[in-house]
């Protein structure tokens, strides 16, 4: 079993993260930015409260062998989509100052957490590893960069460096905030769904379950270089909203407006996965129904909370 560092443990995929490979006997540091979010995860568990600085960091993860970077800030519909710096800096002082802490402990791989965000319609739909990536905003950049900066490092260190690039990530306690999971909180109130556009928009979505499965395999293993984790294909909003009422019991509440772009104009946004399958013998065993169900499942075990 190893001993292994997570940042951002109290996030969406740390919590789930974090559940798994203790299942497995790992023992786990649960690193994040305050108490509030290091309390959701279940269980017992070490967790340090920090704020990534170098003196917070220091001499913590003695010890340890593997650190997974999942600590990281989101794009909002507040930041401006032309500057780069919100974004850029404060990502890029944190991870040096997580790789100065790995390399005081004698960390011997590094799993960072990147996106389908690098790539974007400059690339060859079907987003493959082997092309190079061209991302279409802040974010997509700072995960770039944040890639290359952890390669630079591993390589005039002798670590092992892996990168997961994830589809947009949907499951059981992610926030409202993508249409995916807005759709699915919606249904499950027996509310009205609205599409636009017809809803031939697609997105790649990945159900949390597969993508923590690619993190135990890289854990598991000296692989290096960015993999692609997704479901391989793009899903229509449409068929995400119809899904989604499908399996919580929302039928007829569905508004679709009409197109107002063909399909052929509209963006429609995957990854090849085909790396991941052949290298790490992964694949999603979940598809978007499937996901959904083990979803509906989980909130009906859901522990009522107490007033």
């Amino acid at each position: 079993m190893s001993k292994i560092v997570i940042t951002g443990a109290g996030g969406f995929i740390g919590r789930h993260l974090v559940a798994k490979l203790k299942s497995h006997g790992h023992e786990i540091l649960c690193l994040g930015r305050s108490t509030g979010s290091l309390k959701r995860i279940k269980g017992r568990a070490k967790k340090h409260v920090t704020d990534y600085s170098a003196d917070s960091l220091a001499g913590i993860m003695d010890g340890y062998e593997i650190m997974v970077h999942l600590a990281g800030r989101r794009l909002t519909r507040e930041d401006d989509p032309e500057f780069v710096a919100p974004f850029v800096c404060g990502a890029m002082e944190m991870l040096d100052n997580l790789l100065r802490a790995a390399k005081e402990s004698g960390l011997r791989r590094v799993i960072t957490t990147s996106s389908i965000g690098v790539y974007s319609l400059a690339n060859t739909n079907g987003y493959d590893e082997d092309e190079l990536p061209k991302p279409a905003t802040p974010y997509g950049l700072m995960k770039l960069l944040c890639e290359q900066a952890a390669d630079f490092w591993g390589l005039r260190n002798g670590v092992s460096v892996a990168h997961v690039r994830l589809a947009q990530c949907y499951g059981y306690g992610e926030k409202d905030s993508g249409a995916l999971m807005r759709f699915v909180s919606h249904a499950r109130r027996r509310k009205q769904l609205k599409v636009s556009n017809g809803g031939i928009y697609q997105i790649d979505q990945v159900y949390v379950v597969d993508a923590v499965r690619a993190f135990e395999i890289l854990i598991n293993s000296d692989i290096e270089g960015p993999f692609n984790i997704g479901s391989g294909v793009g899903y229509s909003v449409l068929e995400i909203a119809q899904t989604a009422n499908s399996v919580f019991d929302n039928n007829d509440r569905l508004e679709v407006e009409p197109a107002t772009t063909s399909t052929a104009e509209e963006p429609q946004r995957h990854m090849n996965i085909s790396k991941a399958q052949l290298e790490l013998d992964w694949k999603p065993h979940y598809d978007l129904h499937d996901g959904f169900v083990s979803m509906k499942n989980e909130m009906q075990n859901e522990k009522p909370r107490r007033r």
